[in-house]
């Protein structure tokens, strides 16, 4: 049942993203999703928030049972959080975090800037 709502999440991203973007699998229930020509952070929230109605609608599997998921994403934006890989997946992990903390099945960004 793992296997299938981590397909069925890959999915739902891909849906929502489309082809224009970016969506890969970090490891565990850990995924990560670039999107291009965001120009603002209430745009990225925006996206994030889509993602998560799109993950917390019922999921059926082998018809007879139904599972309800959530997801807490941690957004980080280029210049803001930095322009290296590092940097900004440690914005987003750290936001990740703070929506968790927050109440979970939200989407967060930190308010920090890189200092680089």
């Amino acid at each position: 049942m793992g296997d299938f709502a981590l397909k069925e999440v890959a999915s739902r991203l891909q849906q929502v993203i489309g082809a224009s973007h970016f969506v890969g699998r970090l490891g565990g229930d850990e995924f990560v999703v670039l999107l291009n020509n965001i120009t603002t952070e209430d745009g990225a929230l925006m996206w994030a928030n889509q993602i998560i109605d799109a993950i917390s609608k019922p999921m059926r599997f082998n018809n007879d049972i139904t599972c309800l998921l959530g997801a807490s994403i941690g957004v980080a934006c280029i210049p803001k959080h930095g322009r290296s890989n590092t940097d900004i997946l440690s914005h987003a992990d750290a936001a990740m975090y703070e929506a968790k903390r927050a109440g979970k099945n939200r989407a967060m960004m930190t308010s920090g800037q890189t200092t680089h």
